[in-house]
């Protein structure tokens, strides 16, 4: 179980990330409002990942708490804060911008943690696309603290409005409502909020078959014991079919929805 603590001036947002982590599997080491609180509590407790606010209660910054941190061993930090502008790159391995919603923490520290397990710095992230609010908030968190980080939506083939929309610089829809097994990735077109983000981002698409996404739900089922439904397993699909080349690359893979019907499951299994 990881350990989390959680720094954070404003006790109404602490209290409802405790909760929430402690709910999705982690252990809350300590809660802290001020630099000094913070610096004390990551050596007492030896936090595996810090939840970092940037402005403190007595009036510190929360680059000043990675600052007094040692490189070696210093535990993952996932900065949230609503001025993602300020958060130097070396200091934090991710940032979420406030208001977040809990997925999105949960995911970001996830990131977070795996990153630093593997002492790695990932410079791509692909993600599932439908009507684009997913993959807008997870770009926009992730290159507030890695700003030449590629940000890759999946779609799936015959559904690839984001990616013709992206290609056009305006929003173009999908000629067909339904057709193919993705069917939570079949938006008839991007959101127009979601849409700016992903082009600030310089977000790219990518595009899978059918066939492609159900291979990709066999191997996570065979390969890494996960349940996906073919649309939260583009991403993975995107990979594994080559159409990303992550060769030399470190690639965080969104894996999002195991809605399966148990059908299209065996389906998928057919193909392995």
């Amino acid at each position: 179980m990881l350990k989390v603590l959680i720094v954070e001036d404003d006790l109404m947002l602490a209290d409802f990330a405790e909760e929430l982590l402690v709910e999705h599997g982690y252990k809350v080491s300590g809660i802290a409002r001020t630099v000094g609180d913070a610096v004390a509590r990551v050596r007492h407790s030896a936090p595996d990942l810090i939840v970092l606010d940037l402005r403190l209660a007595d009036g510190g910054l929360g680059t000043e708490v990675a600052a007094q941190l040692a490189a070696p061993g210093r535990p993952g930090i996932l900065y949230v804060t609503g001025n993602t502008s300020q958060v130097p790159l070396p200091d934090g391995d991710a940032c979420l911008s406030k208001p977040y919603r809990s997925v999105d923490l949960i995911r970001g520290l996830e990131i977070v943690a795996e990153s630093a397990a593997l002492g790695a710095t990932v410079d791509a992230v692909l993600i599932p696309c439908g009507g684009g609010g997913l993959s807008a908030g997870i770009g926009l968190a992730m290159r507030a603290s890695l700003p030449g980080l590629t940000v890759g939506l999946v779609e799936p083939a015959g559904f690839d409005d984001y990616g013709r929309s992206l290609a056009e610089g305006r929003i173009v829809a999908n000629r067909s409502a339904s057709g193919s097994v993705c069917d939570a990735l079949l938006a008839p077109s991007p959101g127009p909020i979601g849409f700016a983000i992903n082009r600030a981002n310089a977000a790219r698409g990518f595009v899978v078959t059918d066939a492609e996404a159900l291979a990709a739900v066999a191997f996570a089922f065979g390969e890494i014991k996960l349940v996906l439904e073919p649309g939260g397993a583009v991403a993975l699909a995107a990979i594994l079919s080559r159409h990303f080349d992550c060769r030399g690359r470190t690639v965080a893979v969104i894996l999002s929805g195991g809605n399966i019907d148990p059908t299209v499951m065996a389906r998928a299994l057919a193909l392995s």
